[in-house]
């Protein structure tokens, strides 16, 4: 499932006019366990996943594994484990794999005119 809206910057340029001003569109992919694809210039901001009742793995462009491990689970305790990134670079049209979890949600942005 996707969503995407329209973020408006607020402090115009001195130099262009508002209505050329461009964009951010915002927006998100959301599910259970499974692949992402990202692209037309979208930058990640922020990668979460939760792990319940298996360990967990999160691979971004190929690269290494994260793991996370499973929720501790007893009859009175329903912990789950949850891991959140928050990007600070350029994650740009990245393939995130999310295998074994439980929910996952990534945020993005990108640029439109």
């Amino acid at each position: 499932m996707s969503k995407t809206y329209r973020v408006v910057h607020l402090q115009p340029s001195e130099t262009t006019p508002a209505e050329e001003q461009p964009k951010e569109i915002w927006g998100y992919r959301a599910g259970k366990a499974g692949t992402v694809r990202l692209s037309s210039g979208k930058r990640v901001t922020s990668i979460m996943a939760l792990c319940i009742y298996e360990h967990g793995t999160i691979q971004i462009n190929g690269g290494d594994l994260i793991y996370l491990p499973r929720g501790v689970h007893s009859q009175s305790d329903n912990a789950s484990t949850q891991f959140m990134l928050y990007i600070t670079g350029d994650l740009i049209d990245p393939v995130i794999t999310f295998s074994k979890t439980d929910s996952f949600f990534v945020e993005y942005v990108e640029l439109s005119r």
